[in-house]
């Protein structure tokens, strides 16, 4: 079956577009306020805090949510979730729009921890109804597609965010996101049912005591361990990255809003050209070497960007236009970043998608939501993690350039560590290199 075959089946396609249009929403709302922060905040060290402020109040909602969300997917119907969930995604957008209308932080950040809690109860759902729509032999194509649609909807967001806080309009960014919102909800409508799992499950509503028993049960499992362990790191590094992206920007190229969206833009399309690659390098198989490949092409192309030549300011101290970049004296910089944000995200599709594959695959079915739900309880913890380790870098005097690359050796010490645990992974990867490439 062709990479993009699926898309075409109602099975899919319905779940696509929907999981699509959040995703795009998502990053339409973060991105309007990531660059509000960071370009109505002169301070590279106030902005870096409330930026990494924000994305761990995002993240808040999966620690402690994720394990209920995680037994209603086993319990109840996925479909009806799904609507449920995308329902209300409506008011948390009519809620953000008034928080830009009246300019009101507090109201945007609560904005914001209410699309996290969103998102916690759509993520298991999200990955545990592919297994029960898609064939074993499909489950690395389809969560390929859903790995590009995913960074497409960035994609997308992100452009249609930075044009959103360009114009400064609070009723045609809410406007915007409020459409999409209800695109979502019509789209869910069109999701074919998904049984119940464990219809009888008693729900806990006790979180520490559902991540306990999960945690145990997960670490019984080693592969699938390993599996959450790597999602867990990949969102540490992926996070740490992209929410510096608009102070490395600012303050490293003395680029615009313009340059962000073209630097985010870049790295969702390398996402996208990855995960094709990998559905074709797999051809349906679990190929875990691909992990190993791809965590040590992250590091080497985030390293580098530790030797982009800053660009130099204006005479006159305005923020550069990408065409003004490119055409000056430092037009390397910004091709350099561009090169390396493109390979780092090659390098993360082959590090992400066989890690989604190998955990739906090796869970029961009638565990699957709750695996997934206790993975995203370890992602959130990570990804706080990772925005309080990028505040306190910050808060220590380094720099944005400083934290990448101690994220970039951080994230070669991972690959060792997972390759020592898993010698399938090694194996893998060498059958990869000596016999595709």
């Amino acid at each position: 079956m062709g990479t993009f075959t699926l898309l075409g089946q109602r099975r899919f396609a319905g779940f696509f577009v929907t999981q699509f249009l959040g995703a795009m929403n998502d990053n339409i709302f973060k991105n309007v306020l990531m660059i509000m922060i960071a370009y109505k905040i002169t301070n590279e060290t106030t902005s870096g805090l409330l930026i990494n402020l924000a994305a761990g109040l995002f993240i808040l909602p999966f620690f402690l949510l994720s394990p209920i969300a995680g037994q209603i997917a086993d319990k109840v119907e996925k479909a009806s979730i799904m609507r449920a969930v995308k329902a209300s995604e409506i008011g948390i957008m009519a809620l953000g729009t008034l928080g830009f209308s009246l300019d009101s932080m507090p109201l945007l950040f609560l904005t914001l921890l209410l699309m996290g809690v969103h998102s916690t109860f759509f993520g298991p759902v999200k990955y545990s109804i592919l297994p029960q729509h898609l064939a074993n032999d499909e489950l690395v194509t389809g969560n390929a597609l859903v790995s590009m649609g995913t960074f497409l909807a960035i994609l997308l967001g992100t452009t249609i965010g930075g044009l959103l806080a360009q114009e400064r309009n609070a009723w045609i960014s809410g406007a915007t996101m409020l459409t999409v919102a209800t695109a979502g909800y019509i789209a869910s409508r069109t999701v074919p049912p998904a049984p119940a799992a464990a219809p009888d499950l008693v729900l806990d509503w006790n979180p520490f005591k559902q991540i306990a028993a999960m945690t145990r049960l997960v670490r019984s499992q080693k592969t699938v361990f390993s599996g959450v362990m790597g999602i867990s790191w990949f969102w540490y590094v992926g996070s740490t990255v992209l929410a510096q992206l608009p102070n490395f920007t600012r303050h490293m190229l003395n680029g615009n809003e313009k340059v962000v969206i073209l630097l985010l833009t870049n790295f969702a399309i390398a996402i996208c050209v990855g995960a094709g690659i990998c559905a074709k390098i797999s051809r349906g198989r679990l190929e875990t070497g691909l992990v190993l490949i791809g965590s040590v092409g992250m590091s080497l192309f985030t390293a580098d960007l530790f030797w982009v030549r800053g660009a130099k300011a204006a005479a006159d101290g305005v923020l550069q236009s990408p065409l003004a970049l490119l055409s000056g004296p430092d037009a390397w910089s910004l091709w350099r970043t561009l090169i390396d944000l493109f390979l780092t995200g090659v390098f993360s599709s082959f590090f992400i998608v066989p890690l989604y594959s190998l955990i739906q695959q090796r869970s029961d079915a009638s565990l699957r939501s709750r695996v997934i739900a206790v993975n995203n309880v370890y992602n959130s913890v990570f990804m706080v993690g990772s925005a309080l380790i990028a505040m306190t870098i910050y808060k220590s005097g380094f720099t944005t350039i400083d934290l990448l690359v101690i994220t970039a050796g951080l994230n070669l010490v991972f690959a060792g560590l997972l390759a020592a645990a898993n010698r399938d992974y090694l194996q893998s990867a060498r059958r990869l290199l000596f016999s595709r490439f």
